[in-house]
C-alpha cells in the first residue's frame, strides 16, 4: 500500500491486519497470537484478516456517499418516495391538509428507521413494502414521535419562560442534537434515553467531522421540504415542481438515515452496538439480560470479559445453569481444560442436588457431541448420570461407566459403577453375558448388602429374559 492506516483502537500504532467485514484495521497488539503461515482472526466477527498488503484503506463516510446514494435508487425504494411525494404535492393547504401531511409522514420515517436498523447490522438496504407494517420499525417511529413532541413541548415553556434569543438558543442546540438523538433511540428503545446530554456528546465526540455531514443531510433535507411553500412563500404553478422537491427531500432524508446506520456500525464496540442490533449499554437489568451480554462478548471474541460476567451470575445464583452451560463452552473453545472440568463438576454437582436429570444428560451428551471429553471425577455424579440417560444416550452412558472400570477395589464405589453398567449392557444392549460376568464378580467381592440384593435381581431378570 501506498499509505500507512493507523489502527483504529490504536491511533498511536501504524495497523497491520485488516477485516474486509468490519471494514477495520488493527494493529498487532490487537491481534491475539498471529501463527505463521496463517491469518489471524478478527475480534469482532472472527472472520480471518488480510495483511495490509492486500488490503483496501478504510474508507471515510464522506468517500462512501456516492456508494451509500447509489444504494438507496432501487426501483420500489423509488416508486415509494415518489408516490409519498405526488401525495404530499397535492395535499390540500387546510386544517385537514396539514393532518393528511402528518400521517403521511409514518411511513417515511418508518422506512427510515428501518433503512437505518439495516445499515447499523450491515446489511444491504433492501427496501421491501412489508417493513411499513413491522411492529419494530413502527415502534421506532412512534418512540421519535413521542420524544419529538416532549422536546417541542419543552422547548416552547422554555420560551414563555425565558427571553426569545435564549429559547432560540436551546432550539439550535436541540436540531444540532437531532442525528445523536435519533442514534441513541435505535440503539437503546428508549424515548427518555436521549435527553441524556452526556450520551448525546459522546456521540458528537465520536462521529466528530461526520457528524456535520449528517447535519448538512438534515438541513438539505428540511430545505427541499420547505421550500415550494415556505421558503419560495409562492404556490407552485406546477405540481410536477411540488413533486421533484419532495423527492429530493425524501431521497436526502433517507440517505442521512442510511449515513446514520453506517456511522453506528463503524463504531459499534465503541457504542456497545451488537451489529445483530441489540444494545450492550441497556442490557445490565436483570439475569437475561447478562446472558445476552456475555453471548455478544463472545460472538466477538472478548472471551474474558464474557467470562467475568458469567462468574459473576454463577457466584449469585448458583441455579444459573445457563451461566454455567455458557462458562464451560468458553473455558472449552479457549482450551482452558483445567477450568473447564472444575466448573462441569460444580455444575453436575448443582443439577444433581436439584434432580435436574434430564437436563444434566442432556448437556453431558452435548458436549460429548462437540467433542469436549469430560468425565466426573466423583463416581458417585457418573452413576446418576448413566442412570439419567436415555435408550438414545445409551453409548455415552457405556462410554462413561467403561472409564472407571470395572476390577474390584480399583476405585470408590466400583461396586456401584459395576451394577450400572451391568443394567445398562443388558437393559439397552441385551449383551446378556457381559452383564452377567459383572453381576458375578459383584457378588463375589462386593460388602455393600443393598448393592448384593440390586445385582441378584438383576441376575434373575437375565435368566428369565434368556
Amino acid at each position: 500500500m501506498s499509505q500507512s492506516i493507523n489502527c483504529k483502537y490504536h491511533p498511536e500504532k501504524f495497523a497491520g491486519w485488516h477485516c474486509s467485514h468490519c471494514n477495520i484495521a488493527f494493529c498487532i497488539d490487537c491481534v491475539t497470537d498471529p501463527v505463521a503461515d496463517l491469518f489471524p482472526s478478527c475480534n469482532l466477527c472472527r472472520r480471518s484478516l488480510d495483511s495490509l498488503s492486500i488490503a483496501k484503506q478504510v474508507p471515510l463516510l464522506r468517500l462512501e456517499l456516492p456508494r451509500l446514494l447509489l444504494s438507496l435508487l432501487s426501483v420500489q425504494r423509488m416508486l415509494f418516495i415518489v408516490a409519498l411525494s405526488l401525495l404530499f404535492a397535492v395535499t390540500p393547504d387546510s386544517r385537514m391538509g396539514d393532518t393528511l401531511s402528518l400521517l403521511l409522514t409514518i411511513p417515511l420515517f418508518i422506512s427510515a428507521f428501518s433503512l437505518m436498523e439495516k445499515s447499523a447490522n450491515n446489511e444491504l438496504p433492501v427496501f421491501k413494502f412489508g417493513i411499513l407494517v413491522k411492529r419494530e420499525n413502527r415502534s421506532l417511529f412512534f418512540k421519535f414521535a413521542l420524544f419529538l413532541f416532549l422536546t417541542i413541548t419543552f422547548l416552547t415553556k422554555l420560551g414563555g419562560i425565558f427571553s426569545a434569543t435564549f429559547a432560540n438558543l436551546v432550539l439550535a442546540l436541540a436540531v444540532f442534537s437531532v442525528p445523536a438523538s435519533l442514534v441513541i433511540i435505535l440503539m437503546e428503545r428508549s424515548v427518555l434515553s436521549p435527553l441524556n446530554l452526556k450520551k448525546i456528546l459522546v456521540i458528537i465526540g465520536l462521529f466528530r467531522t461526520d457528524y456535520l455531514l449528517l447535519l448538512l443531510g438534515v438541513c438539505l433535507s428540511v430545505f427541499f421540504a420547505l421550500y415550494p411553500t415556505v421558503i419560495a412563500e409562492v404556490e407552485f404553478d406546477s405540481t410536477l415542481k411540488s413533486v421533484l422537491f419532495y423527492v429530493l427531500s425524501f431521497t436526502f432524508l433517507q440517505l442521512f438515515f442510511l449515513m446514520m446506520g453506517q456511522l453506528i456500525y463503524q463504531h459499534h464496540v465503541e457504542l456497545n452496538y451488537n451489529v445483530r442490533g441489540t444494545n450492550r449499554g441497556a442490557l445490565k437489568t436483570n439475569l437475561a439480560s447478562q446472558l445476552v451480554e456475555a453471548e455478544m462478548f463472545i460472538q466477538e471474541g472478548r472471551f474474558e470479559d464474557a467470562e467475568k460476567i458469567l462468574l459473576v451470575n454463577i457466584q449469585e445464583n448458583k441455579e444459573d445453569f445457563a451461566s454455567y452451560q455458557k462458562l464451560i463452552f468458553v473455558y472449552s473453545f479457549q482450551e482452558k481444560n483445567s477450568f473447564r472440568d472444575r466448573f462441569c463438576e460444580e455444575y453436575f454437582c448443582e443439577l444433581k442436588k436439584r434432580e435436574k436429570f434430564l437436563k444434566a444428560a442432556d448437556f453431558y451428551c452435548d458436549l460429548w457431541d462437540k467433542e469436549i471429553e469430560f468425565r466426573p471425577n466423583d463416581p458417585s455424579i457418573a452413576i446418576w448420570l448413566a442412570n439419567s440417560m436415555t435408550y438414545q444416550q445409551r453409548d455415552n452412558a457405556l462410554g462413561l461407566l467403561s472409564h472407571y472400570g470395572s476390577k474390584p477395589n480399583t476405585i470408590p464405589m466400583w461396586d456401584n459403577v459395576s451394577l450400572t453398567k451391568a443394567r445398562v449392557l443388558y437393559e439397552y444392549y441385551e449383551r446378556y453375558d457381559e452383564a452377567k460376568e459383572l453381576l458375578d464378580v459383584i457378588i463375589r467381592r462386593s460388602f455393600d448388602q443393598s448393592i448384593l440384593d440390586e445385582a441378584e435381581k438383576h441376575l434373575v431378570d437375565i435368566e428369565e429374559k434368556l
